[in-house]
């Protein structure tokens, strides 16, 4: 394949999702209504509810891709170190939600401050942090549920190919197989089917998902390329590498 042509079209979509017995839109809702109340009990427990909602999403997001929040594979430092935008002092499993370009993270550290405070120093929270805290949550939850809902699977080849008919490449399934991504090498001229699946204990797994998340977002799909070419050690120059997306 010739990556300084390359060719990326979207092939087609799924929807992410692990079911638990309370989600985080109704944490959500209950910070909203304890929000309402108000009070030394409401203020508290909206703060406590919105936390929760956030906390629920997050652990939503990693048994999704299939991740265990427990048991984080050793690459996660490293594959967020190259990707989280932010420098400041989050946890790292926000630094990965960002490096795989699922939210904005700091506005997340925001909600920390109130929370410290109710449960840590014991201090009331005020109104505006109260109201802070659960807009935060619902945004979260928001632009993360985006990325969940509209999950794409995509084929990689290259103009060449392409413009003789040997739309020979690549194409990557997700959500199969316990979490793992099934990678297919195709040859529509010989008709011959190759296939490996990547488990998410591989970083080429988070990159993979990266991809497949900011599909439509040129620049961050290009870096993406770029950083898993160089991964798996392929010869070519980083700045060699250029793509276009196509419509299947």
């Amino acid at each position: 394949m010739d990556f300084t042509r390359t060719i990326m079209s979207i092939d087609s979509g799924t929807r992410l999702q692990f079911d638990f017995d309370i989600n985080p839109a109704e944490y959500l809702s209950f910070a909203k209504q304890d929000r309402k109340q108000g009070g030394k009990r409401g203020k508290i427990n909206a703060i406590s509810n919105a936390k929760r909602a956030i906390d629920l999403q997050i652990e939503r997001i990693f048994k999704s891709i299939g991740h265990d929040t427990e048991n984080v594979p050793n690459y996660y430092q490293e594959f967020s170190k190259e990707y989280c935008e932010e420098k400041v002092d989050i946890p790292l499993k926000l630094r990965m939600i960002n490096a795989l370009g699922m939210a904005p993270i700091s506005i997340i550290s925001e909600i920390r401050n109130p929370r410290n405070k109710t449960e840590h120093q014991y201090l009331l929270p005020t109104d505006p942090e109260v109201r802070t805290a659960v807009e935060i949550a619902e945004l979260f939850i928001s632009a993360t549920e985006r990325r969940l809902v509209d999950v794409w699977d995509f084929e990689i080849s290259d103009s060449k190919k392409i413009s003789k008919n040997e739309q020979s490449g690549i194409i990557c399934w997700l959500d199969r197989h316990d979490g793992g991504i099934e990678i297919c090498h195709y040859d529509r001229i010989t008709h011959e089917r190759l296939f490996c699946i990547i488990q998410p204990t591989e970083i080429e797994h988070a990159i993979l998902f990266r991809m497949c998340f900011l599909l439509e977002q040129e620049e961050e799909l290009l870096a993406t390329l770029r950083y898993f070419l160089k991964r798996l050690n392929h010869p070519i120059p980083s700045n060699k590498i250029k793509i276009r997306q196509q419509n299947s």
